[in-house]
C-alpha cells in the first residue's frame, strides 16, 4: 500500500457498516480518506478523524442529489487535489414487499442511489483523474453477491436489479478506459451476508447463527485490489463467509 500513501481516496456511505470499515482501512494505511455520507458525521468517524497514518475528512452529500455531489468534488479538488481511488460503497434497499404493494417513492431512492448515484461518482471521479493525469487511479463498486444469481430475492427485487445493473455499469466504464488506452483500473466487490444494521432490518433470512461477513472482511478485500501491481486489472471478486449456502426463495 506504500504507493498510495498520502493520496486521496474518497468513500460514499462512510457513516456506518461497510463504510466505515473501508474508510479506516485506507486511513490506517496512510490516505487521505474523504467520506461521504447523508447524515452528519458519526461518532465513529470522528475517532479516527487523524492520526499517525492518513487522515479523514466528511463532506455531508445527499446521494439522491447531483448538485450535492458536484458541490462535494468541487471541494475535494480546492482542498485536496486530484482523487487516486474512489470506492461506491453506499447503497440502500426499499422495504420487504411484494412487486404489487412496492412503493414507486421507495424504489426510486433505491435506483438513485445504487445506480444513478454511482454512475454520476464515476463519472466525476474519471473526470478528477483524467484532468490531474492520475495514471493508476482505481474505481472500486460495491456490488453484492446476488448481482451473480439468476434469480432475484422474492420482496427484494429492485434491490437485485439495482446491484445487476451496478455489474452492468462498472464492466462498461472497464471497456470504455480500455478503448481509450487508459491504465485507470475498475473493480466490483460482491460480498455475501455481511454483518451491518441495514442487513438486520430488511433480510428475512438475516439470523444470528447463519455464517456472515464482517465490515472489516470486505475493506481487506478493498486493500486487496489496491495492493496488487498496476499492470493486474481485478475484474471482479465475490467474497462470501465460510459456510454459506445461498438459497433464494
Amino acid at each position: 500500500m506504500e504507493r498510495w500513501k498520502d493520496r486521496v481516496a474518497v468513500v460514499t456511505g462512510s457513516n456506518s457498516g461497510i463504510g466505515t470499515g473501508i474508510a479506516r482501512a485506507l486511513v490506517q494505511n496512510g490516505l487521505r480518506v474523504v467520506g461521504m455520507d447523508r447524515t452528519e458525521i458519526s461518532n465513529e468517524l470522528k475517532s479516527f478523524i487523524s492520526g499517525d497514518h492518513g487522515k479523514f475528512y466528511f463532506y455531508q452529500t445527499n446521494l439522491r442529489k447531483e448538485k450535492e455531489i458536484i458541490e462535494a468534488f468541487g471541494w475535494i479538488a480546492n482542498n485536496l487535489g486530484a482523487i487516486s481511488v474512489f470506492v461506491n460503497n453506499a447503497g440502500l434497499t426499499s422495504s420487504v414487499k411484494k412487486i404489487e404493494d412496492g412503493i414507486t417513492d421507495e424504489w426510486r431512492n433505491v435506483l438513485d442511489v445504487n445506480i444513478l448515484a454511482v454512475t454520476i461518482c464515476t463519472r466525476e471521479a474519471l473526470k478528477s483523474m483524467k484532468r490531474h493525469v492520475v495514471e493508476d487511479g482505481h474505481i472500486i463498486n460495491i456490488c453484492s453477491i446476488l448481482s451473480h444469481v439468476s434469480r432475484p430475492i422474492a420482496t427484494q427485487v429492485m434491490y437485485c436489479a439495482s446491484k445487476k445493473a451496478v455489474m452492468a455499469v462498472s464492466e462498461g466504464v472497464r471497456r470504455e478506459l480500455i478503448l481509450e488506452g487508459s491504465k485507470i483500473r475498475v473493480s466490483t466487490i460482491c460480498p455475501g451476508m455481511v454483518d451491518t444494521n441495514i442487513m438486520r432490518a430488511v433480510n428475512h433470512s438475516f439470523a444470528p447463527e447463519k455464517p456472515k461477513l464482517l465490515p472489516e472482511d470486505v475493506a481487506q478485500t478493498v486493500l486487496f485490489c489496491l495492493q496488487v501491481p498496476p499492470h493486474v486489472q481485478i475484474s471482479d471478486i465475490v467474497v462470501h463467509p465460510v459456510g454459506e449456502n445461498l438459497q433464494l426463495p
